[in-house]
């Protein structure tokens, strides 16, 4: 859900290209701190029930927009027109570059920070609330920043070294992988390392290059479960495939988790292959704290919130413009075997029309595993048809 394809090309092209060009990157790369008298605190709204919004201040305007650790601080043309920002043309069609005086969250600014302008369509749209920029890791980089999904709370301080203060805390070291997205060790099987993106833009756990599938050991792609349509897809990526399944274990720091269900998919082409991605329904039950300048995670215990991929009637339901639509399959899945198609519409949820759903709780519905089953409406054949799905272990 991100441009992020669009960005990374724009920073290695400019990189890549004539001293001008180069010079032109280096006066949008910065940005400039304002020191913090103290924490600060800023509440966030959840819309589809894992992007991070809020309200920020670019300049004299305050907008609503998303914030992602795995994206990059970006606006849409409308806004760019409207705030009269300088506009510089770039080596990628259709995107430019400005640069913002004063962007706040809150009262934490930041001051001369570049922007990627492009045209966003209804890329930020959720329902009635439309976002109308991102701002990202390019931000949060000059402060030490705690993402609270619990309270819906960030808290902004000054950088400081972090320190474990419960036997449960997590201290890790971050590594920054290009432009400015937070990383951790992490290890698949014992065996495999790779840089943990901690994604907020992300609703899955764990995400992995689909290319890196046929590297996994054959007990991994043994218990491989295909997709009819998809479950986890970004802006830019050719195709849609995604594959679910077993990971024996995953450590990150000393938290060890086995037989852990990762989706496999098709990321944005300039990903780097090493990269896997880290998402809110990891995220959930820890408060995250990132220290890009001493260059550390600390995970402190939440409340846990549960959530199951695995135990599942395997479908990917999504409202969009009001109409509730199914996204994927899993192969196999009671919703695969009941004939539902991607692109199917909906009537109704457990007796609830579009209009009294959203995405938060049509997640809730098909992820909580104390929800043992969905009661599913669908119109086929010129009739109103009801079909009751029962969750199972996918893979057993």
């Amino acid at each position: 859900m991100r441009y992020l394809a669009i960005l990374i090309l724009l920073l290695i092209l400019l990189a890549a290209c004539s001293d001008a060009k180069i010079k032109m990157f280096e006066k949008f790369k910065g940005g400039e701190v304002i020191p913090l008298d103290g924490e600060k605190t800023v509440p966030f709204r959840i819309y589809s029930g894992h992007v991070i919004a809020v309200d920020a201040r670019f300049n004299d305007r305050i907008v609503p927009v998303v914030l992602d650790t795995g994206g990059m601080t970006m606006i849409g043309n409308d806004l760019a027109d409207s705030l009269g920002l300088e506009l510089h043309e770039t080596p990628q069609e259709g995107v430019s570059l400005a640069k913002v005086e004063h962007l706040l969250l809150g009262e934490v600014e930041v001051s001369n920070l570049k922007a990627a302008v492009m045209p966003f369509g209804k890329t930020f749209s959720f329902g009635d609330n439309e976002l109308l920029g991102m701002v990202g890791s390019d931000f949060f980089r000059f402060y030490q920043t705690t993402f609270d999904y619990e309270t819906q709370e960030m808290t902004f301080r000054n950088p400081s070294k972090l320190t474990a203060k419960r036997e449960s805390d997590r201290l890790m070291k971050m590594t920054i992988v290009p432009p400015y997205f937070p990383t951790v060790e992490t290890m698949l099987n014992g065996e495999l390392t790779m840089d943990g993106l901690i994604d907020t833009g992300l609703n899955h756990a764990f995400v992995i290059p689909i290319n890196r599938l046929e590297k996994m050991p054959q007990s991994v792609r043994d218990r491989a479960i295909n997709v009819k349509g998809f479950f986890a897809k970004w802006p830019y990526t050719d195709q849609t495939r995604n594959v679910l399944t077993l990971m024996d274990e995953i450590r990150i720091g000393d938290i060890v988790m086995k037989d852990v269900p990762v989706i496999f998919a098709d990321l944005p082409f300039m990903m780097e292959e090493n990269v896997l991605l880290i998402g809110k329904h990891f995220m959930d039950d820890y408060r995250t704290t990132l220290d890009f300048h001493n260059r550390q995670v600390l995970l402190e215990e939440a409340k846990p919130i549960r959530q199951s991929i695995r135990f599942s009637t395997g479908i990917n339901i999504v409202k969009i413009d009001g109409k509730l639509g199914v996204r994927g399959l899993w192969e196999g899945s009671p919703a695969d075997i009941a004939g539902f198609r991607p692109d199917d519409e909906i009537v109704t949820i457990n007796g609830r029309t579009a209009e009294e759903l959203d995405n938060k709780l049509i997640r809730l519905w098909t992820d909580d595993p104390e929800v043992k089953s969905l009661s599913v409406t669908i119109m086929r054949d010129g009739k109103l048809v009801e079909i009751d799905l029962e969750k199972v272990d996918l893979f057993d």
